[in-house]
């Protein structure tokens, strides 16, 4: 029976052994697996390359027919040159924070601009940490419509080896990303419809502690970009302003809405408040205005002080009462 329990004893050290083992030779393996991995990878020649575009926004208006000319400066910041391809593209925005989106000609429609761009010159090699103005001219067809039009003019490293040397241009080859580009637009003289709407102006309407977030979403439904000018008020029950926010100056695209979001920062309040918007846009000055109600109540707090009070009161009121009985 002893002998029984001495082979099980060192059957069970020497298998925790053999288990320890081999937990610690899979961990040195994957550990060495992982630096194998890291460093004989290849990497991309392009990968630490940065591009700058100045100005990253371009608005602009032509007449049907006419030509508009503007340029665009790039950067490369990284310690390599880059072979860089200018194109144009239209964009348009989907979703509510402004984020342009590349898309061919049938899909932006009566939006389209990148048709009507010539860009020059349209490859070169750009030198690390130099700059470089590439020309763009718009032509504006005779039919155009009015109203709004946008496009991108974005440049995309190339992959390919320099032909003619430091100073030739673009060996044929496929594009890489990431591509960085400027975005323009171009109004189109003529009648448009300049319309907006404020779809909501969203605060909590009932509070405990501050700060309290304000949500404001505006939606174009006209023919062009617009961009709001207001501010937001926020006062008390007596119309005392008790602070005031600047409405950020951003571009809404044609059908399409951009949302505001501003922090009332106090973390003490009570009472009933207001929330007034006042805005402006469009040519001739179309307005904006919405107001919301709410409240902030500190009501732990309030029955906490109620109950103390209540405490000390019958404290009180039993001391007399026990003074007068005796």
């Amino acid at each position: 029976m002893t002998n029984f329990k001495s082979i099980s004893n060192f059957t069970l050290r020497f298998g925790g052994q053999i288990s320890n083992l081999l937990i610690r030779l899979f961990a040195y393996s994957f550990v060495a697996f992982t630096y194998l991995v890291i460093c004989l990878l290849p990497v991309s020649a392009q990968s630490s390359s940065t591009l700058t575009i100045t100005p990253p926004l371009q608005s602009l208006s032509a007449k049907p027919g006419e030509q508009v000319r503007a340029n665009i400066r790039v950067r490369n910041e990284s310690a390599d040159p880059l072979l860089l391809a200018a194109q144009a593209r239209d964009f348009i925005v989907v979703d509510v924070k402004g984020t342009p989106k590349m898309v061919e000609e049938q899909t932006a429609g009566r939006w389209s601009l990148a048709s009507w761009i010539v860009v020059s010159p349209t490859d070169f090699v750009l030198q690390p940490k130099t700059s470089r103005n590439v020309d763009v001219v718009i032509m504006v067809p005779e039919n155009a419509l009015p109203g709004g039009h946008y496009a991108s003019v974005y440049f995309a490293p190339q992959v390919g080896p320099l032909a003619g040397g430091a100073a030739g241009t673009v060996a044929s080859g496929s594009s890489i990303e990431p591509r960085l580009g400027g975005l323009i637009s171009l109004r189109v003289a003529g009648p448009v419809t300049e319309e907006a709407f404020l779809r909501r102006l969203e605060i909590p309407r009932f509070s405990e502690y501050g700060p309290i977030k304000i949500t404001t979403e505006i939606e174009n439904i006209g023919e062009v970009h617009v961009q709001p000018k207001g501010k937001i008020e926020i006062k008390d029950f007596l119309g005392n302003v008790l602070q005031s926010f600047n409405l950020e100056e951003r571009n809404i695209f044609p059908y399409t809405s951009r949302i505001y979001e501003n922090t009332w920062g106090k973390k003490m309040l009570l009472g009933r408040f207001q929330a007034l918007l006042t805005a402006g846009y469009g040519q001739t000055g179309q307005a904006l205005t919405g107001v919301v109600y709410f409240w902030v109540i500190p009501y732990k707090i309030i029955a906490a002080v109620v109950l103390a009070l209540a405490i000390i009161a019958l404290i009180f009121f039993l001391l007399g009462k026990k003074s007068r009985e005796s």
